[in-house]
């Protein structure tokens, strides 16, 4: 079954309280979808993600297909890299494991 997560952002969030900011590893948060532990729609933050390539993300636990960015993200990404948000390839680079 496809999970697919929607509305969603990226997110820094530290494995534990003494890890200095400039390492914490991203992780999606946004609502889930097709996913056998949530109720559909349920807002979520993943684990870390550990490799992403285009609309495809995997994280520790799982795998999802990313839906749309949530209009905060996008609006963030805009500002921050002077382009639109590519919805087949929303990150500015592949993470490789």
């Amino acid at each position: 079954m496809e999970v697919r997560i929607e509305n969603w952002e990226l997110v820094a969030a530290p494995e534990n309280p003494y890890q200095a900011p400039e390492i914490w590893p991203l992780r999606l948060q946004g609502e889930v979808y097709g996913h056998d532990r949530f109720e559909d729609g349920e807002s979520i933050t993943t684990s870390r993600i550990v490799h992403a390539e285009g609309k495809f993300v995997r994280t520790n636990n799982n795998e999802y297909i990313l839906g749309e960015p949530s209009e905060k993200y996008a609006a963030w990404y805009k500002e921050k890299h002077g382009v639109e948000l590519d919805a087949d390839s929303p990150f500015p680079y592949n993470m490789e494991d």
